[in-house]
């Protein structure tokens, strides 16, 4: 057997054949253990740390790619389930009504009293938006104390699903309301006011971090919001999304603009009547 050293001293010993356990250093009083007993806790030690770092490098490896796929499961129910019937339910609603709904009801003094999001509820194929809508009252502003308490509720429809921490009756998608965009404010447009042409016209944008209650009154003002997709201040249609954000067009398809698309084309899309000469970098005819 290989005389044990102690390793805190560097004092070697020599062991009884007989003896049990590990012996004492003669000049510290340390337990010691033999020298091939270290080798073989040295070896052990260094196979965990190397099998540990190849798992590491092979998480850090698939990482992205997992990231990736979990962004696309996200990402696609908010473009072909919840943009795709908010604008079906808006289709529903010109059908019924022939315009498109207001981005909201003003009162007497011209104020935002109601949403469209609410105005929408019973174009939707779920029994339990038609029932918020009943019990929701449109003789009171849309923040008295019932009908916050009707709509003091997350409604999966309104919020996108790569939204951080959205367990709250905030909305994600927003009109754009100016002059000469999906509606000035109090009035809904005829398709016949859309001369640009339904499938390029924006109607729906999404909007990320945003505070706004899905009933409240709230939307983009062309006017003041940015036309860069994802642009740093996030005043304008942003996301979550790795790349790009998500819209719907008059006619109801949908599309994700990337964050390259130019400013430019944005604003010209936006516009119904602005007979813009449409860029080079033009994107690919939406998805129906």
């Amino acid at each position: 057997m290989t005389d044990p050293i102690c390793p805190l001293c560097g004092e070697q010993t020599r062991q009884d054949a007989d003896a049990g356990g590990s012996p004492e250093c003669p000049e510290c009083g340390s337990a010691i253990v033999p020298r091939g007993s270290l080798s073989a806790v040295a070896s052990t030690v260094a196979k965990s740390v190397g099998a540990g770092l190849v798992c590491l490098i092979l998480a850090l490896l698939f990482l992205p790619a997992l990231l990736q796929d979990r962004e696309a499961e996200r990402r696609l129910p908010c473009l072909s389930m919840n943009l795709k019937h908010i604008a079906v339910a808006m289709l529903n609603y010109e059908n019924t009504y022939k315009s498109f709904p207001p981005a909201y009801i003003a009162d007497k003094h011209g104020r935002p009293m109601h949403s469209w999001r609410t105005l929408i509820l019973p174009f939707f194929d779920d029994p339990s938006l038609k029932s918020l809508y009943d019990r929701y009252r449109f003789d009171e502003p849309w923040d008295s104390a019932h009908n916050k308490d009707v709509t003091n509720i997350e409604l999966d429809i309104y919020q996108c699903p790569s939204q951080p921490n959205s367990k709250d009756p905030t909305t994600n998608y927003m009109v754009v309301v100016g002059d000469h965009a999906y509606s000035d404010g109090p009035h809904g447009r005829k398709t016949a006011d859309i001369k640009d042409g339904m499938t390029h016209t924006i109607m729906l944008v999404e909007v990320a971090d945003s505070s706004t209650w899905w009933a409240e009154p709230v939307d983009l003002d062309f006017n003041k919001m940015s036309f860069k997709i994802n642009g740093s201040k996030r005043q304008g249609i942003s996301s979550y999304h790795s790349g790009g954000a998500n819209v719907a067009y008059f006619d109801g398809g949908v599309r994700c603009l990337s964050n390259t698309t130019n400013p430019e084309l944005v604003k010209a899309m936006i516009t119904i009547d602005g007979a813009e000469k449409t860029p080079d970098d033009s994107p690919s005819p939406p998805s129906r």
